[in-house]
């Protein structure tokens, strides 16, 4: 299975800086798909801190919190 490999990531590339960063360097359907869960996590948990940690879009509340990411077979979501 090969990750998807949006714009900004390259091998020489750096890692995005924010999330919306992050999104905009996927392609369709993949950008959707988290741009909606984006709005959910916001939802659910709207006092949760949104960062870049090890390269994957991370929301913090108290510490960590979820995270969620792309590859080229589909979106994960991690807890």
């Amino acid at each position: 299975m090969t990750e998807v490999r949006p714009r900004w990531r390259s091998k020489k590339g750096s890692p995005p800086k924010d999330i919306d960063e992050y999104l905009a360097g996927l392609p369709e359907p993949y950008r959707a798909a988290l741009e909606d869960l984006r709005r959910n996590i916001k939802a659910a948990v709207p006092q949760a801190i949104e960062a870049i940690s090890y390269g994957l879009p991370t929301f913090k509340q108290n510490g960590g919190l979820v995270a969620f990411s792309a590859t080229e077979s589909h979106c994960s979501f991690h807890l």
